[in-house]
């Protein structure tokens, strides 16, 4: 991952909190998210559209994607 000189890696904070050191290896920025829930999915997905200067449009996207799962629960 290193050799293709990354800006952002994002990764899951569970499966790759013990390798954020390799993960960033190279001035990447990086990003974890916690997937133990679809709230903290979200905010993972928020702030990667922070870093990558897509606010407003990951806004809509996780817009949209609440307002699917509270379709699907009715």
């Amino acid at each position: 991952l290193a050799s293709s000189k990354p800006d952002l890696v994002v990764a899951d904070a569970a499966m790759h909190a013990t390798m954020t050191a390799a993960l960033s290896q190279g001035g990447a920025r990086l990003v974890l998210v916690d997937t133990g829930s679809v709230e903290g999915t979200f905010a993972g997905l928020m702030e990667v559209g922070r870093q990558v200067g897509a606010v407003d449009e990951m806004s809509r996207a996780v817009a949209g994607a609440r307002a699917g799962i509270a379709a699907a629960k009715l």
